[in-house]
């Protein structure tokens, strides 16, 4: 039976990647620091998958195993081992692994020969490909290591909430998520071959989709939790089906998406498309997903390439005027209660976004209702759009 390594057991790792190759056919080895999840899954040897929507589906994820991250040997004979791998962690935990990563490919180059491995990179950050490569490189001595090794970045899309009592499963490790289940990856990346599944969609020029993943998915995501908090929901599913925020969010998304098509080429109609299935896929009670959860590490999601900051700045490189999305930054920012515009968001008093943002703070200390706030912005966009033109 063919392995596949996920490092990484928590929400998307087991939940979404392990599972896929599980499916595919492939035994299923789960890298991770949590004891009890090691554990179990050495107990059971499978977990509940249960995915939720308008109809409750519950399926068994079978042939999987886990080794405790650890215990150095085991984590090298994993990677040895592997026909794929991928990763999981959290982009913060990729450089605290690369060590051990380095250790275990030579240990599987030294039993098994320059057998070349491909790694998923399945984390929600631009270039993570690009950092996990460069943090494993600096404990390889052989120059040409990489040319074994294809760091492949993914676009994750699918949305899995951390399990809470799932009433419907019988595994306590069960996982709660949506339907969506397509993996696109870079195609110029791969070094190996792969199964041949409609869920794995190889393309290229990736950046594409990453951009697209972090600036509408994760950015409105993002968004509609500030906003529901803003609001006092509980819950993704109910800030989602609130007009107002529907209206300020979907305006966010439009601004990405122009900005995308006109970097990329790619249409319009299409990326509409994408929106509105987002807009419709967080309205999924069934996720039972929080509002605290999505809004939570701001300073991480108000960083320069991030998804707020990195889609405002390809908005003003396509000549977009980014009037929602420099909201959804003061709006972050309101949270963040510091002023860190410049020195984390590394926009600068000589900028004119800069003088937008502080505008838009200054109106959300008035408190205004999310009805006054669009009517603000309806107004401030048409000032700005009939300025520049």
């Amino acid at each position: 039976m063919k392995q596949f390594v996920m490092y990484g057991a928590g929400s998307i790792g087991r939940g979404f990647i392990g599972a896929l190759f599980s499916k595919l056919g492939y035994e299923v080895t789960f890298i991770d620091v949590n004891e009890e999840v090691v554990r179990l899954l050495n107990t059971y040897h499978q977990y509940d998958q249960v995915i939720v929507g308008e109809q409750t589906q519950t399926i068994t994820i079978q042939h999987v195993k886990a080794v405790d991250g650890k215990d150095e040997q085991a984590v090298c004979e994993a990677i040895a081992s592997a026909d794929l791998m991928a990763t999981a962690l959290g982009a913060n935990i990729l450089p605290k692994v690369a060590p051990l990563v380095a250790k275990g490919l030579k240990y599987r180059w030294e039993i098994r020969g320059n057998v070349p491995l491909d790694i998923l990179i399945c984390e929600n950050l631009n270039d993570a490909d690009h950092i996990f490569h460069d943090a494993v490189a600096q404990y390889m001595e052989d120059p040409k290591w990489d040319t074994l090794v294809g760091f492949v970045e993914t676009s994750i899309g699918k949305m899995v909430p951390p399990a809470n009592n799932l009433e419907e499963a019988t595994s306590p490790l069960a996982v709660r998520q949506e339907a969506y289940e397509f993996l696109p990856v870079n195609k110029a990346a791969i070094k190996t071959k792969w199964p041949d599944a409609s869920q794995i969609i190889p393309y290229a020029p990736f950046q594409y989709f990453v951009e697209r993943k972090l600036f509408v998915h994760n950015m409105a995501h993002f968004t509609t939790a500030l906003l529901g908090m803003y609001e006092g929901f509980t819950y993704i599913s109910e800030a989602a089906s609130d007009i107002s925020i529907q209206w300020i969010v979907k305006n966010c998304m439009a601004e990405s998406a122009m900005a995308l098509a006109g970097a990329y080429g790619v249409s319009y109609a299409k990326l509409q498309d994408h929106m509105n299935d987002l807009l419709y896929r967080f309205q999924n009670v069934a996720l039972k997903d929080t509002v605290a959860r999505v809004a939570r590490d701001p300073m991480r999601k108000i960083k320069p390439k991030d998804r707020l900051v990195g889609a405002m700045r390809l908005c003003l490189e396509n000549e977009i005027q980014p009037v929602y999305l420099c909201f959804a930054i003061s709006l972050a920012l309101s949270y963040v209660d510091q002023d860190v515009l410049e020195e984390v968001c590394e926009i600068h008093q000589d900028e004119k976004v800069y003088e937008w943002i502080q505008g838009d703070l200054a109106w959300l200390k008035k408190k205004p209702s999310l009805t006054q706030t669009i009517t603000y912005l309806e107004k401030q966009e048409h000032e700005i759009i009939g300025s520049v033109i």
